[in-house]
């Protein structure tokens, strides 16, 4: 059952981030390419902690806590550099 719904899950994040890629692409302004750019941001660290659900391991939810610690002040900086 649980790897069932972790399939789904996996899929519906996965189709997430290809439809945010193409608002990345084709985005009308930059706002919207930013805010593509942190949703695939974070949909790829739920997609992390789906991977380690599944494997049932610890290392990819250690990994999602490191890169979401990091990351988000450069984005800040990069929408202050762009506007």
């Amino acid at each position: 059952m649980l790897t069932t719904v972790l399939h789904i899950a996996f899929l519906l994040f996965s189709l997430s981030v290809l439809m945010n890629f193409w608002r990345l692409i084709k985005g009308p302004d930059l706002p919207d390419r930013i805010l593509a750019l942190d949703t695939i941001y974070i949909n790829s660290l739920a997609l992390l902690l789906l991977l380690g659900m599944y494997q049932n391991t610890q290392t990819y939810f250690e990994a999602a806590l490191l890169i979401a610690m990091s990351v988000p002040s450069r984005q800040v900086n990069f929408y202050c550099v762009a506007t």
